[in-house]
Parts: C-alpha cells; sequence; structure tokens
C-alpha cells in the first residue's frame, strides 16, 4: 500500500508528523541509524540526499511558500543530478543508488522500498499525451529494482518485487515477481504463479 506523506502545512509552522515519519523511514530504510550516520547519510550521499530535497520541496509547495520550493529543488538537482517532478507521488524508503540523470516525471507513482539507479527515466509517452496524468505515466510496485540506464515510458505497471535490467526500454506491463531486459523490454523470468497460471 502506497503511504504517502501528509504534506499539508499545519497551523503553527512545524512540519507534518508525517513528512518527518517519511524523511526518517527514507534516512534508516526501516533499520536503526544513529544520528552520525544519519548526518553522514545526508552530507555524503547523494541519493539520499535528493529523496530529502524532494520532499522538503513538495512540502514546501503545498505549504504556499514557493521561494523556498523553487530553492529545494534547484540545490536538490544541482547538487545530485537527480530531476524528480514535485506532482510525482513517491512512497517511503525510495533508494536512489546513485542520482545522477535520474528522471522521474509528473505522473508517476512510486510505491516502498524502490531502488533506481542512475540514469533512470520514468516519464510519458508523446502519443498518450490526451489522457489524464494518471494513465500516461508509470506506476511502479513496492520493493521493485531497476537497474542503470532503463527507461520506462508510458502508463506501464510494474508489479511488486519486479526486476528491469539496465538499459532496458520498457513499454509493457511486468507482472510482480518478473525480471524485464532488453529493447524493447521482454519478460525473460517470471514468478512462478504466474508461469502455472500459463501451462
Amino acid at each position: 500500500m502506497l503511504q504517502v506523506p501528509q504534506l499539508r502545512a499545519p497551523k503553527g509552522g512545524s512540519l507534518p508528523v508525517g513528512l518527518l515519519a517519511c524523511l526518517n523511514y527514507d534516512l534508516r530504510g526501516g533499520k536503526r541509524v544513529g544520528l552520525g550516520r544519519g548526518l553522514v547519510r545526508f552530507f555524503f550521499e547523494p541519493g539520499f540526499r535528493a529523496v530529502a530535497t524532494f520532499r522538503l520541496a513538495q512540502w514546501f509547495r503545498r505549504a504556499r511558500w514557493n521561494t523556498l520550493c523553487v530553492w529545494a529543488k534547484w540545490s536538490g538537482f544541482r547538487h545530485t543530478g537527480a530531476d524528480i517532478s514535485l506532482d510525482s507521488r513517491i512512497g517511503r524508503g525510495l533508494r536512489l543508488g546513485h542520482p545522477n540523470g535520474v528522471v522521474i516525471g509528473a505522473g508517476v507513482v512510486i510505491e516502498e522500498n524502490v531502488t533506481i539507479y542512475q540514469q533512470v527515466t520514468l516519464g510519458g509517452r508523446r502519443r498518450e499525451s490526451t489522457a489524464p496524468r494518471n494513465q500516461r505515466y508509470p506506476q511502479v510496485g513496492a520493493r521493485t529494482v531497476i537497474y542503470a540506464g532503463a527507461k520506462v515510458l508510458g502508463a506501464v505497471r510494474i508489479g511488486a518485487d519486479a526486476r528491469i535490467g539496465a538499459n532496458a526500454v520498457l513499454l509493457r506491463d511486468v507482472p510482480g515477481g518478473a525480471t524485464a531486459v532488453g529493447v524493447p523490454a521482454r519478460i525473460i523470468e517470471k514468478p512462478s504463479s504466474v508461469c502455472e497460471e500459463l501451462d
């Protein structure tokens, strides 16, 4: 189940609990991490910094602090090379192994604990430009891994625990637990439940 943090600006000006809990989960990855390790991750791991600045920029925009929103988004892009649209919906625990060149489009939905490597593009296709936004962009299931250079284009649904190979160009849906590689991507490994249904 996708858990996107509550991003409304609360009365009194404090950060929302949902945002802090989400950043804490992103930082710790579900594990116990000390303050020192957390600070090291923020300052020296560009993948975490990209996710953290995206979440802060998204919150600033919803709070109507437009100058801070622009600054946070620009800062995240400048320091990490990741271009993440503020209109995308990203669940907790997103891990950007090497964020340089990662592009996440406006209508993309990413569930929890997804790992994305460098030069990955999650975006829409021009042919579908008249469709509503939620029908033009990919939806990525929980615990999916997308390897370096992969391009996921259009209204593609990737099931939970799937793997997308390096430099794959994915234009079709991938069932949960499957592996897709190639240009255009094809499924080379299917989970046993899917194989049983096909027989």
